[in-house]
């Protein structure tokens, strides 16, 4: 990483307590901190972020590698008005592989990228407000009252966000009805031996997805719990009892 300071001020936290780490930082800032605590005597671990200046990082990487090669790039920051002239073009990966690592790894910028390029396809400008504004009207269509969706952001870190079990479900069997679903379920990470999508934000836990079970019942799951006691890991371990009922 390129210019960039990193400051640790990592704890270790109880034995069992899971990834609990976070990296904090703001666009086109040079410092970043990173908080929160991990489990202790741990030989390695990894925690993710993102970059404050993909742009930058680009640049430096490229030149970094050049300069192996015998070249003696620099990097320039600056506005381009002219003409430009391409010199490698980067295609997208197809549409169900980018929701394949979304939905595996949670990546949080993806889900807003996402709504913002909902926005752009359909009225060319890429804002957050419009996207989301789409997709609520787009499930209105399909039998989901508005006031259900309450919709800040589109990677669901806001805590203004609200969705209801309902809305959830109505959307999992949505989607189990379309030709693409196979790809979508593919997508589900597994928890509890269950295909399941998790959330977490303070105060909140929240399971849903499929499951079928030992009699071959199929099951749609919406699972939320709120302003629960005790730790994450406790409230999940109590969640899985009752997801147990439905193998």
């Amino acid at each position: 990483m390129y210019n960039l300071l990193f400051t640790n001020e990592l704890k270790a936290g109880k034995k069992g307590s899971g990834d609990n780490a976070y990296i904090f930082s703001a666009p086109y800032n040079e410092r970043v901190y990173i908080r929160g605590t991990i489990p202790p005597a741990q030989k390695s671990f990894t925690i993710s972020g993102s970059m404050t200046d993909p742009q930058q990082q680009l640049a430096y990487s490229l030149s970094a590698q050049l300069a192996v090669n015998g070249k003696q790039p620099g990097v320039r920051i600056k506005n381009t008005e002219g003409k430009i002239t391409p010199f490698h073009t980067q295609l997208s990966p197809t549409l169900d592989s980018i929701n394949y690592w979304f939905m595996k790894k949670s990546v949080n910028l993806y889900g807003e990228s996402l709504v913002k390029a909902i926005a752009h396809y359909k009225n060319g400008l890429g804002a957050t407000e419009d996207g989301l504004e789409i997709m609520k009207t787009f499930w209105k269509e399909k039998g989901i009252d508005p006031a259900s969706l309450r919709m800040i952001d589109g990677s669901g870190l806001s805590p203004q966000n609200r969705l209801t079990t309902n809305a959830l479900i109505k959307v999992l069997q949505y989607a189990r009805e379309r030709s693409w679903y196979s790809y979508y379920l593919d997508a589900f990470p597994e928890y509890n031996k269950m295909k399941l999508k998790s959330g977490t934000i303070g105060g909140s836990k929240g399971f849903a997805g499929y499951h079928t079970s030992k009699e071959g019942i199929g099951y749609t799951i919406a699972m939320l719990v709120n302003n629960y006691d005790g730790s994450a890991n406790e409230i999940v371990k109590k969640m899985f009892l009752v997801l147990d009922e439905l193998k």
